[in-house]
């Protein structure tokens, strides 16, 4: 009887063992990611934003813009909002590249709306194993919200971290938390320091804009800024061994929380100190490239905004009767407000507005200081080049 009663044990824990092997949403080629897989990961990146389509869907069903298109891409729904991006775009590539994927599933934090509390720390996890099939998996990390980036910059058990700036550690891939509420991924970084991103939106449509003040500094507490995800490991017992900050090569606990930074001999800000350090050569430009440039940025912004506009309008969203009453945080709504208004986006573009007045003003009296028959002259092409340029620079909806 004894021995019966092992062989049943035995057998027992022989199917529990197959059902969860059969349960795994993807088989595993490597335990690890290496180099070749994280270039794989950023050049993944810099092809959506590369890409004619405004939302991953297309993107991945697109077999000539799809480095990983597959003919299963058909079958997947992938529709992800800003804080879902990074998270679907990890997984779908580890999925591709059947490697482990793990990410924190549940949050605790300091009370109220998980993506502005203070404290939040993780508390539970989920990896590739536990799901059945890849879209499984894709459809619960669309339950992600921005609170989960909203981790202590000192934390261990985070899906990500913060880097110490520099061209070898920022590449196309690393993620960029801004506290306010929004998430965005680095797509392209060019040889004058500037960043282009990529970011999904509630109405599901990914943007490509710049990286600038619109996107606001985080500290050590919230854990805002450039952030990369967490070196991982799948052990022979099917557990995730999660690389701790020390260990992580690029961790920066402090380089960027400072109140201000020191390059190249002169004190500047946050956002300056990301171009200089990212930029060949010391990002030289002139007045007049960095006036078009800021013009094109708000253009590109506008545009972006005009088709969210025309999604609502698609959606009927005009044709609703008018609501009672606002949200009590237009920033933190859900529903309809979340999918079909656009606060957080107005908030930047109202942001990106007045550094084009600030900078603008400030080149000239910058060049004022010495010259200021030169600075008159400045501030006058400026005006004759914002006339040639509007009408070309012009959006109807």
């Amino acid at each position: 009887m004894r021995n019966l009663v092992k062989i049943c044990a035995l057998l027992l824990g022989f199917i529990t063992i197959a059902n969860v092997s059969q349960a795994a949403a993807w088989k595993l080629a490597r335990t690890v990611w290496t180099e070749q897989d994280e270039k794989a990961y950023g050049d993944f990146v810099e092809r959506l934003c590369d890409s004619k389509h405004g939302n991953l869907n297309k993107f991945i069903k697109d077999p000539k813009a799809n480095p990983f298109y597959g003919a299963e891409d058909q079958n997947f729904n992938l529709s992800p909002d800003c804080a879902d991006l990074p998270y679907m775009i990890r997984a779908y590539v580890a999925y591709k590249l059947r490697l482990p994927f793990s990410y924190v599933s549940e949050i605790s934090g300091g009370g109220g709306d998980e993506r502005y509390s203070k404290g939040n720390k993780a508390k539970e996890f989920k990896d590739q194993d536990y799901f059945n099939t890849p879209q499984q998996l894709f459809y619960q990390v669309a339950l992600i919200n921005s609170g989960y980036f909203r981790m202590s910059a000192t934390s261990e058990n985070s899906d990500h971290y913060p880097i110490k700036i520099s061209k070898k550690t920022l590449t196309p891939g690393t993620i960029y938390y801004d506290p306010d509420g929004h998430v965005a991924i680095v797509a392209k970084v060019y040889d004058n320091g500037r960043i282009r991103l990529i970011d999904a939106h509630p109405d599901k449509s990914i943007s490509k804009p710049w990286f600038g003040t619109k996107f606001s500094k985080g500290n050590k507490t919230n854990g805002g800024g450039f952030k990369k995800w967490r070196q991982i490991r799948y052990t022979s017992d099917g557990r995730i061994i999660r690389t701790q900050n020390h260990n992580l090569p690029d961790y920066s606990e402090n380089d960027q929380y400072s109140k201000n930074y020191n390059i190249r001999g002169k004190t500047v800000g946050y956002h300056e100190y990301i171009r200089l350090s990212m930029a060949t050569g010391g990002a030289k430009s002139d007045p007049m490239s960095e006036f078009i440039f800021m013009m094109q940025d708000i253009y590109e912004d506008i545009r972006y905004r005009a088709l969210a506009v025309d999604t609502a309008i698609q959606k009927g969203c005009h044709l609703k009767p008018h609501p009672g009453s606002l949200p009590r945080n237009i920033y933190g709504t859900d529903g309809i407000w979340e999918e079909l208004s656009t606060p957080s986006r107005d908030a930047r573009l109202k942001v990106a507005f007045r550094e084009f007045y600030d900078t603008t003003r400030q080149m000239v009296m910058n060049v004022e200081e010495s010259d200021p028959e030169t600075a008159r002259r400045l501030a006058y092409a400026f005006l004759l080049k914002y006339d040639e340029l509007s009408p070309h620079f012009s959006i109807t909806y």
